[in-house]
């Protein structure tokens, strides 16, 4: 302001970590609420991931990625799959076997932490943890991939394959 003298505060500010963490929360918060909204609209996951990839289809994404870079491409898949756990997930391992196929293995910090916001949306966390893997089986198929998932000592293995 004109003719004010201003002084500068100074905050203690998250760092690059914390700042990772708080995003990753409110990714996990607006899933949360996208999902307890679909329960209460009466919409099942399945009508909800169905219309959220009906609207990558009319944009022509789908179209677009399998001219660009074919069916069935497991580095492409893999890559974006990777990606979007890292927002929910920590420690990422990725394998790939003899016969080309991917393994990624990740733990999940916010199914092992307390967060309010399951209690203030009635969500239970493995009802999210199915709507996260129910969105990614169809993205998988849509793209020509088999995608199982399966979980031992806290850990999710996801094998990703090409369809044949």
């Amino acid at each position: 302001m004109q003719g004010s003298k201003l002084e500068e505060i100074q905050f203690d500010l998250p760092g690059i970590e914390e700042k990772m963490r708080e995003r990753s929360r409110g990714i996990l918060h607006y899933i949360v609420m996208m999902v307890a909204l679909s329960r209460d609209k009466n919409i099942s996951h399945e009508e909800l991931i169905n219309w959220i990839q009906e609207q990558f289809e009319i944009r022509g994404y789908y179209h677009e990625t399998l001219l660009q870079y074919g069916e069935g491409n497991k580095e492409l898949f893999l890559q974006d799959f990777v990606k979007g756990r890292s927002l929910l997930y920590d420690d990422i391992k990725i394998f790939k076997d003899e016969r080309g196929d991917y393994e990624v293995r990740t733990s999940s910090w916010w199914l092992h932490q307390e967060d309010a916001i399951f209690f203030y949306f009635d969500i239970e966390k493995e009802e999210i943890l199915n709507y996260v893997q129910k969105l990614a089986f169809l993205k998988a198929k849509r793209l020509g991939i088999v995608l199982d998932i399966a979980y031992h000592n806290n850990i999710e293995y996801a094998k990703i394959s090409a369809q044949h």
